[in-house]
């Protein structure tokens, strides 16, 4: 049965609530790799021997904040709920004509917009390749295409999360910002690094 252009609507709004929370998700790893991209928590770790084991928590996050990010920008296939599948549905004229009668349209255009530029993006086009290739799968990379830096995911997936805030907002999916959310992670991340920054300093000349 033909889905109503209401039941539609109900769609992009149940995306963005998802996508708001893997928002959430995104920040909160950036939060704790920037907390711990200190030369003098690194130098600690490794004076202690924790230095495989902290490299192993890097990467994990990393491979999480790229799968979270990368997921966005996908192809949309029956039953998906990333962010992708808000801006096919909003296309559709209907849809559409509902999220102009909304007094946050402004938010909703801004995500589609910033969406739409990010997805071509040629640092997202390279960190979708490194992911399908070297993280969610073992295949040969393209020779051609050169690979991502750290700071192409951090761009991309900082672009990302005010996608799907502004998405959010615009629907009236969540309408509280992103940055009052991340705080407690931010101070969590702070306090899971500080012991070795306190016994550092004890240590440091």
């Amino acid at each position: 049965m033909q889905m109503s252009a209401e039941q539609r609507w109900e769609k992009v709004q149940d995306v963005a609530a998802r996508g708001y929370l893997d928002a959430i998700d995104t920040l909160a790893c950036m939060e704790v790799l920037g907390a711990g991209n200190k030369p003098v928590l690194i130098r600690r770790i490794d004076q202690a021997g924790g230095k495989s084991a902290c490299e192993l928590i890097y990467k994990s996050l990393f491979q999480r904040l790229l799968l979270n990010t990368m997921r966005a920008y996908d192809p949309v296939r029956g039953g998906d709920f990333h962010l992708a599948v808000a801006f096919e549905v909003l296309a559709e004229p209907d849809v559409m004509a509902i999220a102009k009668r909304r007094d946050s349209y402004p938010h909703i255009s801004a995500a589609t917009d910033l969406w739409h530029q990010t997805a071509t993006d040629d640092r997202t086009l390279k960190l979708r390749h490194y992911r399908n290739k070297v993280v969610a799968h073992l295949s040969d990379l393209d020779p051609t295409m050169r690979l991502p830096i750290n700071n192409d995911l951090f761009v991309i997936a900082g672009t990302t999360t005010k996608i799907a805030e502004n998405l959010s907002i615009g629907t009236g999916a969540c309408t509280i910002e992103l940055r009052q959310q991340t705080g407690a992670y931010r101070q969590s991340a702070e306090c899971f690094w500080s012991v070795w920054l306190t016994k550092c300093r004890k240590a440091e000349p």
